[in-house]
């Protein structure tokens, strides 16, 4: 069995010097499944953060409180957090982004129930 080390403030500094992102799960829920945003440093060592959708193409950031595309905006935009900024705002972010993939979810759920033959399932 090994002792259990607590590391000292400084050590737990330099350790977040090493990370890129933090990758925030959405709220439960029975509609769209699992899901996660990200909070995303614009390069290693730099203090500017965002919050992103976490894609690997076609990246979205949240700015002005509204998904904006970094392509679009840049990154000046984007990257616009502080770490604790980025923390201070993520939880409430993440609750707006389940109740839209929820609203997505139902939607498409509702179009395939339309387009379906009846009796069977769309896709059949």
């Amino acid at each position: 069995m090994t002792a259990h080390h607590r590391q000292s403030p400084v050590d737990m500094a330099a350790d977040l010097d090493l990370v890129r992102e933090f990758r925030i799960p959405l709220p439960d829920s029975d509609v769209g499944g699992y899901a996660e945003i990200a909070v995303l440093r614009e390069a290693t060592g730099s203090d500017r953060w965002a919050i992103t959708d976490g894609a690997v193409s076609g990246l979205r950031a949240w700015v002005d409180g509204r998904w904006q595309r970094v392509a679009d905006i840049g990154r000046e935009a984007a990257f616009h957090f502080d770490l604790d900024g980025a923390f201070a705002v993520v939880e409430d972010v993440a609750h707006l982004a389940r109740q839209d993939l929820d609203a997505h979810v139902r939607a498409v759920a509702k179009l395939r129930r339309t387009l379906a033959p009846e009796g069977g399932a769309a896709g059949d």
